[in-house]
């Protein structure tokens, strides 16, 4: 009876190492690329942030540095807490002025924020002075850039 069990003990123990070792022989073989099994390429994130025109990329630029915008506003959470956060501001700023494009009521809103403002935010906290401070190029730049935060 002794023998039996150590008879099936032995081949246990054969066939547990065999099971253990059919997986780990298949895993070095792929990280070393022996035999037949095929690597493939590593996936790549796909980036959902979309391409900036120069123009946008300007924006960005002047609202972080000259117009120091981010000081007082937030982008998706990141910068002051003054004024709104500005994702999707594009959207409200057409629901407040139906009358005007997305363009022209931004416009209003960064020359003269005391008379056009969104969102019952008061205007008189916004600096009163990017229409002489700013180029007309540089408010366009600074608005492509408002109209790209979706």
């Amino acid at each position: 009876m002794r023998s039996t069990l150590k008879t099936i003990a032995v081949m246990v123990s054969t066939s547990m190492k065999t099971i253990l070792a059919i997986p780990c022989t298949v895993v070095l073989m792929m990280i070393t690329g022996c035999g037949e099994a095929e690597l493939l390429p590593t996936p790549v994130p796909m980036n959902d942030a979309p391409v900036l025109s120069e123009q946008t990329r300007s924006g960005q630029t002047l609202f972080n540095t000259v117009g120091a915008c981010n000081s007082c506003h937030t982008v998706n959470g990141v910068g002051g807490l003054i004024g709104p956060d500005l994702l999707g501001v594009a959207d409200r700023v057409r629901i407040a002025h139906p009358d005007l494009s997305a363009e022209e009521g931004l416009e209003l809103e960064i020359v003269d924020p005391v008379e056009h403002v969104t969102e019952n935010y008061r205007g008189d906290l916004m600096p009163l002075y990017y229409a002489d401070t700013l180029t007309g190029e540089e408010i366009k730049d600074i608005i492509a850039y408002l109209i790209s935060l979706r």
